[in-house]
């Protein structure tokens, strides 16, 4: 008995022992600090609470380091670990169908199917805007539909009627003052090119129809330098629109840009940048291409540019001419999207021409490149198979091939070329390069020099 009670006891001690063993910790231990101001605790999730998923990777760039120019902007791609095909981005469809702040909600987010659809009329058939306004457009916010009206009337007439809406038009109400401004400017007695501010399609439709009427009428009263730079811009900006433009409208243009520029850039007796070297006993014109190099370092011309700007017939030239050398470097810009490339001189465009560009799997990659090798008549070279000759029906280069060079200098494989089928014109059907019609890509060849950067952008 006495040892039982003797056991009980210190048991009994050694449970105080170890509380007040405890008791001591916690009392060592400091209190949790409290929140500093301006500190937020992160918000316990609640069931109703959904996972975002983390976003997705990007599209994989080409599969060579390069520059390249989009549409907006020039950035530089790395090379990747592997290549992937663009994406095609669609715009967004905006939930427009109401007035005031439903429309302006519009504005700030991507303009919709059916107001790019607006501005393409606006640009190519403007007299259809009326009927799309009452169809497929009906569904626009009734300020958007008077800003179109009144830019209609500005471009067709009669100007009382949109001077009437622009009048009563306010910004608001899915209209921007911006717009606004823009359509007040444009009525003006003067009848200016007013600048086009923000991002409205409706705006860059209307400016480019106006830079449009310009254009022909500078063409047809003889004034070539005007036409041609009005027609550039033009080019420029329909492939730059977040719309796409029809191949007939474009070859219209392309074509009227041909005309302007037989009477500028093509005219020995124009205006345009350049030095004179005159033509000595036993020169050619390789050799009016040396000295005006070695007098002139910074040139880039090659001597089918020379001959073409000095209207000459072939290569005969006569000791004691003067010949001008162009000084404005010629570069290509390749426009994937649209299969169109334009010749430019510096930033002027000087011709312009519908392309075929690589098939689903065989892409052109965009990029930057320069011109290199140039042959005529050329043979199709394929691994593991013997050279195709010109002519031959399974030759698809056509009459000429200008290679394209890497940055570094070597050999891309890719290239200009003519075509043995025509009708790949303004597709995707080829292996990567970009094909041409043979007027076109024999007029390339001649004016384009090597070294020349071409730029190719999606």
């Amino acid at each position: 008995m006495r040892a039982l009670f003797i056991l009980v006891l210190a048991g009994g001690l050694l449970w105080l022992a170890l509380q007040g063993f405890r008791s001591v910790r916690a009392e060592a231990e400091p209190p949790p600090e409290p929140p500093r101001a301006g500190f937020l605790l992160p918000p316990r999730p609640s069931a109703a609470e959904t996972t975002v998923p983390a976003p997705a990777p990007a599209p994989a760039a080409p599969t060579q380091s390069a520059v390249v120019e989009t549409k907006t902007q020039s950035h530089v791609v790395p090379p990747p670990a592997e290549a992937a095909p663009p994406q095609r981005v669609e715009p967004a469809r905006s939930s427009v169908g109401g007035e005031g702040d439903r429309g302006m909600e519009a504005l700030r987010t991507a303009p919709s199917p059916d107001e790019l659809g607006l501005a393409s009329l606006m640009l190519q058939r403007p007299r259809e805007v009326p009927g799309f306004l009452e169809g497929a457009g009906s569904s626009l916010p009734k300020e958007r539909k008077q800003l179109a009206l009144a830019l209609h009337h500005l471009l067709l007439g009669p100007e009382a009627e949109a001077r009437r809406i622009a009048e009563d038009l306010e910004s608001g109400g899915g209209v921007r003052a911006e717009e606004v401004a823009y359509l007040r400017e444009a009525l003006l007695p003067a009848n200016p090119k007013p600048a086009v501010t923000g991002d409205s399609p409706l705006l860059l439709a209307t400016s480019l129809a106006l830079l449009a009427r310009s254009a022909e009428g500078h063409l047809a009263a003889g004034r070539s330098r005007e036409a041609a730079s009005d027609y550039g811009q033009l080019l420029l900006g329909v492939l730059d629109a977040p719309w796409p433009t029809g191949r007939e409208q474009l070859q219209s243009w392309s074509d009227a840009l041909a005309r302007a520029q037989a009477g500028y850039r093509w005219n020995p007796g124009a205006e345009w940048s350049s030095v004179a070297i005159k033509v000595g006993s036993g020169d050619s014109l390789i050799s009016v291409r040396k000295r005006a190099i070695e007098e002139h370092p910074e040139l880039l011309v090659c001597t089918g540019e020379i001959a073409r700007a000095n209207g000459l017939h072939g290569e005969v030239i006569h000791p004691g001419d003067v010949l001008k050398i162009p000084t404005s470097h010629p570069n290509v810009l390749v426009d994937l999207e649209s299969h169109w490339a334009l010749y430019r001189m510096d930033s002027d465009v000087v011709a312009a021409w519908e392309i075929g560009i690589g098939k689903p799997g065989s892409e052109t990659p965009p990029g930057e490149y320069r011109a290199g090798e140039k042959s005529k008549e050329p043979m199709w070279f394929r691994a593991g198979h013997d050279p195709v000759p010109f002519g031959d029906p399974e030759n698809p280069l056509g009459s000429r091939w200008i290679a394209w060079q890497n940055l570094n200098g070597s050999n891309s494989s890719l290239g200009f070329h003519g075509t043995s089928d025509p009708g790949s014109i303004g597709e995707d059907r080829s292996q990567g390069c970009v094909r041409m019609r043979r007027e076109a890509i024999e007029e390339l060849y001649e004016i384009l020099p090597r070294g020349a950067v071409i730029r190719v952008r999606p």
